[in-house]
């Protein structure tokens, strides 16, 4: 199970990563030239890019996005960290005190470069990339439904590779500035 649970994770981290890197962040801002990169942990460093000077770089700012994996607390533990005694088991053999693995992707702003405030720019590639985050995530899950109602017999034969296949979005944090 341990290896079943890593294979998982690595394939939700890959279908994340994948979302991340062929998102299109120029459809965003179209006036705005721009250079999205991959990263080495399956994220992409979107960079604003101006004409080079003997005075300024070519680089104005960006935005860099991090897919990280991360694990959180359980669920069966009390207010103050310790675990229920007891059994670890439910009634499935399933070890409740194993702490379940996550994603956090993370959206940075990179400022680095700028002479006049790239912030409205940046504002709107994070709220895009949210929005089509969402979007994907809902209508795979719909998709996902409608092929299992559909489908008799075995349906593992059946199932959509998709993003909600793998990965469920439990929490967004926005702060910024």
């Amino acid at each position: 199970d341990d290896e079943s649970s890593s294979n998982n994770n690595a394939v939700a981290k890959a279908s994340v990563s994948h979302f991340c890197q062929s998102f299109p962040f120029a459809a965003v801002l179209p006036v705005q030239p721009l250079q999205y990169l991959p990263t080495s942990d399956g994220g992409v460093h979107v960079k604003f890019l101006r004409k080079k000077t003997d005075l300024k770089s070519g680089t104005d700012g960006g935005v860099r996005f991090f897919v990280e994996t991360t694990t959180s607390r359980t669920v069966d533990q009390d207010e103050d960290d310790t675990a229920d005694l007891g059994s670890n088991k439910d009634d499935n053999d399933i070890d409740k005190t194993a702490a379940p693995t996550e994603l956090e992707l993370t959206a940075k702003r990179n400022s680095a470069g700028q002479v006049i405030s790239k912030i409205m720019s940046e504002k709107l590639i994070v709220q895009a990339f949210v929005k089509a985050l969402k979007q994907q995530l809902e209508t795979d899950e719909a998709t996902t439904t409608k092929t299992h109602q559909s489908n008799t017999g075995n349906d593992d034969k059946h199932k959509n590779p998709t993003l909600a296949n793998h990965v469920t979005m439990t929490s967004m944090f926005h702060k910024w500035m």
